[in-house]
């Protein structure tokens, strides 16, 4: 592909680098006030792990939807029967309103009949976390990995001068990643593309299954979230370029 290729994956993946993050003062910081930190990270996760499970099931939505606040498109709505593992496609306003309900008073019956909360759970919960983030060592650019202690790294946090500088970085990249979309955007708009079809083609986080030749055509299987298969026929096609992206 031209534009969505192997350097436009990567560009994307480094967009958001920065999000998330605390800084903190430059210093070289001791085991022990590490030790502070991800103390008080932990007491902060319990905290909002407690209001969360004490916080009871959202109905906005189905009280937007009977009052009229949010537009009925039944096309938006999907729901998934788990007795007998089916899709349920809804087809009114009144069969979606039903199955929110229902859910909704599942969810509330649920919540009221829950255990005490247990936050030893919560606490199992970050030290793998914690323990996972410290072998990751691909999200950030490496000399990052070189300036910062890993164990900050897992616990969200960067020196002043170190989130300075990748910051500085992280703009840059998204000024690429912007001229790339631009260009592609600018190619498609010129093609006419039906949006029926520009609809269908919307493959975020979708899988590709099958990716094969037939004759002087190219096929692709692609899979989305709900295990449904689009298949791409690539007529009269020509592969000029392989790139692989590593995972």
């Amino acid at each position: 592909m031209k534009y969505f290729n192997k350097e436009w994956y990567e560009l994307m993946q480094k967009q958001f680098m920065t999000d998330g993050i605390t800084q903190i003062p430059d210093k070289q910081y001791s085991d022990k006030e590490i030790e502070k930190l991800y103390n008080k990270e932990l007491k902060k996760e319990i905290e909002r792990a407690c209001e969360d499970y004490n916080t009871p099931p959202d109905d906005s939505i189905l009280k937007e939807l009977i009052s009229g606040e949010i537009e009925f498109n039944p096309e938006e709505w999907i729901f998934v029967d788990e007795e007998n593992d089916t899709i349920i496609e809804p087809t009114s306003k009144e069969q979606v309103i039903a199955n929110l309900s229902r859910e909704h008073e599942e969810a509330l019956k649920e919540f009221k009949n829950r255990s005490p909360f247990d936050e030893n759970e919560v606490i199992e919960d970050f030290k793998q976390s914690y323990k996972a983030m410290l072998e990751i060592k691909e999200y950030f650019p490496k000399w990052v990995y070189d300036e910062v202690d890993n164990r900050l790294l897992a616990l969200n946090f960067l020196p002043k001068s170190v989130l300075k500088k990748l910051q500085a970085e992280e703009k840059e990249i998204n000024k690429k990643f912007d001229k790339i979309m631009k260009e592609a955007r600018k190619v498609l708009n010129k093609q006419n593309v039906p949006e029926e079809i520009q609809n269908k083609l919307s493959l975020h986080d979708d899988r590709i299954t099958v990716f094969e030749k037939q004759g002087n055509n190219y096929v692709m299987n692609i899979e989305n979230y709900e295990d449904k298969v689009i298949q791409i026929l690539f007529e009269e096609a020509e592969i000029i370029e392989l790139e692989e992206l590593d995972f």
